[in-house]
């Protein structure tokens, strides 16, 4: 029972408005039954229970009284009941508030009757229940205050003789800040890292079997950062370039060889499966080199390793990488493995690594030369820590919040006296957790329903903390409650019980929050009592008192068993077994929910939702519900059409206007709906009643679809609505929507007159930080039209982000200047066509983000862009121009002395603006780059500084002393000259540095893959090329002089595209290209004198491969005679060492080049144009059978048949034939097809393949998803 203590603050708010409640009511009814002395005594009481919990608050659970611990237990169970007793009553006033509301037109209240609105509420809404509550609420709440005199003796004993209001933990302050710090290298672990990487990577002599797996395990005890470095390791570009495949699975507490088994099959199909098979995890591994991570492996029982081992075996160069805390592991690796294995023994951190390690945490602010006397205590307590990376973050976090000797002395002396503890980090964890205040302490047991190593978002947490009443609003001050509980996260955070990492290497600006292993133990044993996660449910585990519950994979029976548990506040249902349309499902939600009458939190995440049980409308506490379905739109629609239970998609969300509507209290909904289902306006509009929702998470297509969205007055964010000219989708909608921080308006041109415009108040609306209005494109409204409303819809002072589109106008709203928008941080401009002139948008001080987009009009970007400060666009970081078809001009700045232009300019790009001649000298931090098609005659300058002592000035203070230039990209700029590096003008500095990027050719092939392939001029010089180039595209070049053997010195490159090198005649040599170890992408395209491909084979980091255009390559495949290949027998000639992952080509015949022929593990195919292939080459395919997954075809217009050896296909989960109109039946498919698709097929395939009927309905009945397409008629209906 670890758990009773909540906050002194919250019972004081519960009891004391307890009190005037029922003090009203006893003032407004002298037969109140002797009430009043209940009342009287309660509030002489409440001091007193004050005193206790004061006295008592940060006081570790452990050292109190057991007789203490259940008094807490009665007062909270009492506290918590009359808040819901309060909480109904107000549920009675919200409702009463509305019918007001909806009455309003009809009747006019007098001012007069306002002032006695309380005391009308009193009269009106106390029912003889209501009243019975209230007074059984007291009369308990008097019971535990009776027992307060032992409770108050017990306490003043354990102070020695007395007590008085103690202090308060001190916790800084600290400031929310937008972005988190992540840390992106492992301090101190350079040479661990490269010796395991090293390992990974090696090549081994050997075919890895089900028995001699090679396997790397990190061995070392908890907190010395294995999972850290782990983690680094999964990331290093040079094991995603060797691996296929990368799994990582979180072995947690207990390991089970078919848990573990399920998990890697999840990973390597990218789906959750119910489908438990040891012959399919085999199938699909065998084809790929892969890694398997097993993190944090605790059990040495080598039955379940003999158990797991033969499932994994996989193509050469597989590898198992583990960590552990126990030596034992690893030694039974070795029998297990037949000895091939190796291990690290983690141990702490040098003193000079582990210093800096502390010194970051410690001094997060500040600099520790400014705190000499903490400098030597602070070597002494790490010197305690023997090296151990996360006690360093723990107890550096820790010491930050108070730079003061006497506190820093004081955990020093702690520490040492943990010396003695075989367990200190974790005893260290458990002192920082009852250290911190009570409110915080409820939010980190809360996170117990989660699993371990779960990936919080910020927002849906901090909304769960507010639905569970963990958010604690100030004594004097009103905030927002998401601030305060972001306030919360960070403290959290800042103190390590939180984790703010980036969700992969690529989406560095994507956080989630997650929790220290070390902690999660700890979340778990100090929320016992209040908050349970469980998979199944045994009633005799769950205790009764239980506030929070976390269901896994429960069944209906299961799901009926919790009704019982009535002070149950959050409810979370993960079941993929739970189908609501069945009968006994349903019955089972009724009856549960029967009972659950004090939920503030109900999420349900199951299989497939068809509605709510009726029941739902009886939880008037509810603030947060969530409503989530696994089946995807397709096969639900599928799924009701069955006879059994007559529905059709236009009733699947029958719930959805009507029960939810009569949840006054509820503040969150997020559900996944159907596009299919079309809502009547009648039928969404009592979603008007939730007066409280703050968050609305609905699929857009139904969010526009609610009228009267106004009544919504609490909503914190709007991202779709669309006005229209009829009543309840007005502009005038916006008017009372006060609270509103994210706005998105569509179809302006509905506002049919300036008085709409001002009647939204946009200009009042003091929280709104993003606002988008668009109108549609493709109008011929006047443009005096569109300005007038749109300088109606000035927004508040406050604004931080800018959207506009579709805008008509010839000039912008006087409002964007920087006096009416001082605070604005981010403008996007698109499809205004009209608009001739900018603003003087480089007024805007803290404008960061400028983007313009589809700006027919505009020809010249002049001074007034910059306006008349001494420093323009001060703080712009990214500048976008994007499809300018007029733009000529972009005028240089006259360089005045004191004057500069984008001095922190990191991002430039210009696309489509072919008119374009000239860019203005650009400044010295700009790291990245990108012109693409644009009409520039000449590269743009680099600011070059003269000699004077002003300047001098100027520079040190905006920029660096080099530049900064890493990513340049010029694509289809034929104007240009070549270029050599040092035609960069007076950037010499730039040819030393390593560029990551670097892209210069005449244009980019349409089928480019990616956003960022990058290339490099026709002319290069080896001693130009940056050594660190990571990403290389030799563009269309008719005079291509360069040796590509020169490529053998970019070690670091994993991207390659030749396109258009018409004079290469064949590829580097083995030999260069084996020095290309993570080289995981190459295209060739357009290469029409290209005559072999050797050369590739010995890219054994390859994963996808793609030639097309090149003509030579099949002049003479034709001659080649392919190899009869017996099913049964299978393939006995050598396969190549290519491992793709996708190989891409224009041309069957390809198939038949080497060393593309010799391929025997593909995974996917794709042959971009089939028109001359009249049957599937299925010599090749019967060679990479058991790898194929995918195999997609356009254009097969002479295809007239599948394989019979299709079957045969084991791997092969998705077969796509567009435009195939000559196949008319089909062959066996294999049972692993999960996705078929035909189209254009032949109208005699598309009825063998009718469901139940047709003669080749048996053949695809079990594949999930079919889609067999006549050819469309301009004619069909």
């Amino acid at each position: 029972m670890a758990a009773a203590f909540i906050p002194e603050s919250r019972i004081s708010a519960i009891v004391g408005k307890l009190v005037d409640t029922a003090s009203s009511y006893v003032q407004q009814h002298e037969a109140s039954g002797g009430m009043a002395g209940e009342v009287a005594g309660l509030r002489q009481a409440l001091s007193k229970i004050e005193l206790i919990l004061t006295a008592l608050e940060g006081t570790p659970i452990a050292d109190r009284h057991k007789e203490v611990e259940r008094w807490l237990w009665r007062l909270r169970d009492a506290v918590e009941g009359a808040d819901d007793v309060l909480d109904e009553l107000d549920y009675y006033e919200l409702e009463k508030k509305i019918q007001a509301r909806d009455r309003l037109h009809e009747v006019r209240v007098p001012v007069s009757r306002r002032k006695r609105k309380y005391v009308d509420f009193v009269n009106c809404i106390f029912s003889d229940d209501a009243l019975k509550s209230l007074m059984e609420a007291v009369k308990e709440l008097n019971k535990v205050a009776a027992g307060m005199q032992r409770i108050t003796q017990i306490v003043t004993d354990s102070y020695g003789g007395g007590f008085t209001l103690r202090n308060r933990y001190d916790i800084r302050k600290v400031r929310e800040t937008r972005w988190c710090f992540i840390e992106n290298v492992v301090l101190g672990r350079d040479k661990e890292r490269d010796r395991i990487v090293d390992w990974l990577t090696k090549q081994v002599d050997y075919q890895p079997s089900s028995s001699n797996i090679p396997t790397f395990a990190i061995v070392g005890e908890s907190g010395a950062g294995k999972t850290a470095l782990t983690q680094f390791i999964r990331w290093d570009k040079r094991v995603r370039g060797y691996f296929d495949k990368v799994m990582w699975v979180s072995v947690l507490e207990s390991f089970s060889a078919s848990e573990v088994r399920n998990k890697i099959l999840e990973d390597v199909t990218s789906q959750s499966t119910n489908v438990r098979s040891s012959q399919m995890l085999k199938e699909r591994l065998i084809s790929m080199r892969f890694l398997l991570i097993l993190d944090d492996v605790s059990t040495s029982f080598e039955k379940e390793w003999n158990e797991l081992i033969p499932l994994l075996s996989g193509q050469t160069g597989s590898k198992i990488l583990l960590t552990t805390e126990n030596n034992s592991v690893a030694d039974i690796l070795k029998r297990v493995t037949k000895g091939r294995t190796e291990s690290l023994h983690l141990n702490g951190l040098e003193e000079s690594d582990y210093m800096m390690l502390f010194n970051k945490h410690a001094y997060p602010s500040v600099d520790p030369d400014e705190h000499e006397d903490l400098q030597l205590i602070g070597k002494q307590i790490t010197s305690k820590l023997r090296g151990m990376p996360s006690a360093a973050r723990v107890v550096g976090r820790v010491l930050s919040s108070r730079m003061d000797y006497g506190y820093w002395e004081r955990i020093l002396n702690y520490i040492m006296n943990l010396e003695q503890s075989e367990d200190g980090l974790k005893v260290l964890s458990k002192w920082r957790y009852d250290h911190l205040p009570m409110h915080l302490q409820m939010c980190f047991r809360y996170c117990s329903l989660f699993p371990r190593g779960y990936m919080f978002e910020k927002d849906k947490l901090i909304s769960m903390w507010m639905a569970s009443g963990l958010i604690q609003q100030p004594m004097h001050e009103k905030k927002r409650p998401e601030d305060i509980g972001a306030g919360y996260l960070n403290i959290l955070s800042q103190k390590s019980f939180f984790n703010c990492k980036p969700r992969g290497p690529d989406e560095v600006s994507v956080y989630y929050y997650v929790k220290h292993d070390l902690l999660y133990e700890l979340a778990q044993n100090t929320s016992s009592g209040e908050c349970l996660r469980i998979e199944g449910v045994d009633q005799k585990n769950i205790p009764s008192m239980l506030r929070h519950l976390t269901l896994e994979s429960a069944t209906a029976l299961e799901i009926r068993m919790i009704s019982h548990l009535k002070y149950l506040r959050t409810l979370i249902i993960n079941s993929t077994e739970f189908y609501n349309p069945e009968p006994d499902h349903l019955y089972a939600l009724n009856e549960m929910l029967k009972g659950l009458k004090s939920l503030r939190l109900f999420s349900l995440n199951v299989y497939i939702l068809h509605k709510l049980p009726d029941q739902i409308g009886s939880l008037i506490h509810l603030r947060y519900l969530s409503l989530r379905q696994r089946c995807s739109s397709e096969n639900l629609l599928h799924f009701f059409s069955y006879p059994m239970y007559g529905l059709s998609s236009r009733r699947v969300l029958d719930w959805f206007a009507q029960s939810v509507c009569r949840l006054y209290h509820l503040e969150v909904m997020e559900t996944s709906a159907f596009s299919e289902v079309n809502f009547d306006k009648t039928e969404l509009d009592g979603l008007g009643n939730l007066i409280n929702m703050r968050h609305l998470h609905i699929p857009s297509d139904i969010m526009i679809k609610i009228p009267w969205i106004g009544k919504l007055t609490s909503l914190q964010e709007l991202n779709d609505f669309n006005v229209r000219e009829e009543s309840g989708y007005r502009i005038t909608e916006l008017k009372d929507l006060k609270e509103l921080r994210q706005l998105y308006v569509r179809n302006l041109q509905n506002v049919t007159s300036q008085e709409e415009a001002i009647e939204a108040k946009l200009n009042v609306k003091k929280n709104l930080e993003s606002l988008t209005l668009e109108w549609s494109v493709g109008r011929s409204t006047v443009s005096e039209t569109d300005e007038l409303f749109l300088d109606n819809l000035q927004p508040n002072c406050n604004l931080k982000e800018l959207k506009l589109g579709g805008y008509n106008g010839v000039k912008f709203p006087y409002w964007i200047e920087s006096k009416f928008l001082p605070n604005l941080q981010s403008i996007v401009l698109f499809n205004c066509h009209k608009l001739e002139n900018l603003p003087p948008l480089g007024q805007l001080k803290f404008l960061h983000l400028l983007h313009l987009n589809s700006m027919q009009a505009v020809k010249t970007v002049g001074h007034s862009f910059y306006g008349s400060n001494a420093c323009a666009f001060r703080f712009l970081r990214e500048l976008r121009f994007e499809c300018m078809p007029e733009w000529v001009e972009w005028v240089e700045w006259v360089q005045v002395e004191d004057r500069l232009l984008f001095p922190r300019l990191q991002i430039l790009e210009i696309k489509d603006c072919p008119r374009l001649r000239r860019l203005p000298t650009l400044p010295l931090s700009l790291r990245q780059l990108s012109i693409t098609n644009a009409g520039l005659d000449d590269f743009p300058r680099i600011y070059q500084f003269v000699g004077t002592k002003k300047d001098i000035l100027l520079r040190d203070r905006f920029f660096p002393y080099k530049p900064l230039l890493s990513s340049l990209h010029i694509v289809d700029c034929p104007n240009l000259p070549p270029l050599e590096m040092t035609q960069l003008r007076q950037q010499r500095e730039i040819q030393k540095r390593s560029f990551q990027s670097l892209e210069l050719q005449e244009r980019i092939y349409s089928r480019t893959k990616g956003t960022s392939i990058l290339g490099l001029t026709p002319k290069i010089k080896d001693n130009i090329v940056p050594s660190k180039l990571e990403r290389l595209a030799l563009g269309r070049c008719d005079q291509f002089d360069v040796s590509l053997g020169s490529l053998s010195s970019l070690t670091s490159l994993s991207r390659f595209r030749m396109d258009g090198c018409v004079n290469v005649s064949s590829l580097p040599s083995a030999g260069v290209f084996e020095r290309l170890t993570v080289l995981h992408s190459l295209e060739i395209l357009n290469c029409k004198n290209l005559e072999s491909l050797s050369g590739i084979q010995a890219l054994r980091s390859l994963r996808f491969l793609s030639i097309c255009g090149c003509g030579k390559l099949t002049a003479d495949s034709s001659l080649h005679q392919p190899t009869v290949i017996d099913v049964d027998q299978g393939d006995t000639t050598t396969g190549s060492s290519l491992n793709l992952d996708e190989l891409e080509i224009d041309h069957h015949l390809l198939l038949l080049v080497e060393p593309l022929k010799s391929l025997c593990s593909a995974k996917r195919l794709v042959v971009t144009d089939a028109s001359s292939l009249a049957c599937l080459p299925e010599n090749w395919l019967l060679r990479n059978r058991t790898a194929l997954q995918d195999i997609t075809m356009y254009d097969a217009v002479c295809l007239h048949s599948l394989p019979p050896s299709m079957a045969s296909f084991c791997s092969l989960h998705t077969l796509k034939l567009f435009h195939a109109p000559l196949i008319e039946s089909l062959p066996n498919l294999p049972t692993s097809l999960s996705t078929l698709c035909i189209t254009d097929c032949h109208p005699l395939l598309k009825a063998r393949c009718q469901e139940d009927i047709g003669l080749d309905w048996c053949k695809i009945a079990n594949i999930p998803h079919v889609s067999i397409l006549e050819r469309f008629h301009a004619d069909d209906s």
